[in-house]
């Protein structure tokens, strides 16, 4: 109970107990949370970590939950969801609160005339969280024009510079140590907007025909440095295939497609995939999607 009186005390916060997350993530699956933190502000940030800290309970931060499979026995701790979404330009360059939208920023940088992240539309993803997983498509990434990235690590506002972030495919140091991102600094060479709407028009259509619609959560697995995950996994005839109501997409064979699937049906698929294509091929995918709670 003084837990939940001391959160009570956050200013901008909403604050609910046992909240399921199939509704906060893409794929649309999970059990319940014992607590859920939607949080606006960075001072309530600060204050409900060293609440939960002070209480010993894990907590886990999450964006638009593109890449989140949530066990069906749900996360016994807080999720925390942050949504201050502003963007803004100062002099030269774009700043991105971390809550903030990804396909909002692209619409922004095209409405300033801006090039760059045109390629990345209709990645479902927040801008902290195409951070931490170097989001990317169609050979482009949003560490390209990422020049700063203010951060609270170990209690302390830090500014890390793009060669601090150690990017990667698909990583940077986000990933494996206690940041939390609250916003960015960008900069973008300029480029006439019907140029920029074009491209963002093109994208849409080429998702359209290369990736299947429903409840997924993208890619599942990391591509190869030989070959993409989809053609090693068509290779080994398992498009289409159904473990309870987890289908591996016919479209797109590094999509997963939710049709009334648990957790498990999901983490089960992705085993048996990982399995299958190392006996064929002694290559060990790695995973996008990364996991909350216990399987």
């Amino acid at each position: 109970m003084a837990l939940k009186s001391e959160l009570n005390t956050l200013t901008n916060a909403i604050i609910k107990e046992n909240e399921s997350l199939s509704k906060y993530t893409t794929i649309g699956v999970g059990g319940k949370a014992k607590y859920f933190l939607s949080i606006n502000g960075l001072l309530d940030y600060k204050r409900a970590t060293e609440i939960l800290k002070n209480y010993s309970i894990p907590y886990k931060i999450i964006g638009k939950g593109s890449n989140l499979l949530c066990s069906d026995s749900g996360y016994n701790g807080a999720i925390i969801s942050y949504h201050h979404d502003r963007i803004y330009k100062e002099k030269d360059s774009v700043f991105a609160f971390s809550g903030a939208n990804l396909n909002n920023l692209i619409m922004f940088l095209k409405n300033n005339g801006y090039s760059g992240l045109e390629y990345l539309f209709g990645i479902p993803a927040s801008v902290g969280g195409a951070i931490v997983n170097n989001a990317g498509a169609f050979s482009h990434n949003i560490s390209t024009f990422l020049s700063e990235v203010h951060a609270i690590y170990n209690g302390k506002l830090v500014i890390l510079y793009k060669e601090d972030c150690a990017f990667s495919y698909r990583t940077s140091i986000f990933r494996d140590k206690d940041f939390f991102i609250y916003k960015a600094k960008f900069n973008f060479p300029q480029k006439e907007k019907q140029e920029i709407s074009k491209t963002i028009k093109d994208i849409i259509k080429e998702r359209k025909l290369r990736f299947p619609v429903g409840k997924t959560f993208g890619s599942v697995f990391k591509n190869t440095e030989n070959k993409s995950a989809g053609e090693l996994i068509e290779q080994c005839g398992l498009k289409g295939l159904r473990f309870g109501g987890a289908k591996l997409s016919e479209k797109h064979c590094n999509f997963i497609i939710n049709e009334k699937a648990t957790a498990k049906d999901i983490k089960d698929l992705i085993e048996f995939i990982k399995k299958e294509v190392k006996n064929k091929f002694n290559i060990s995918l790695r995973e996008e999607v990364e996991y909350i709670g216990d399987f």
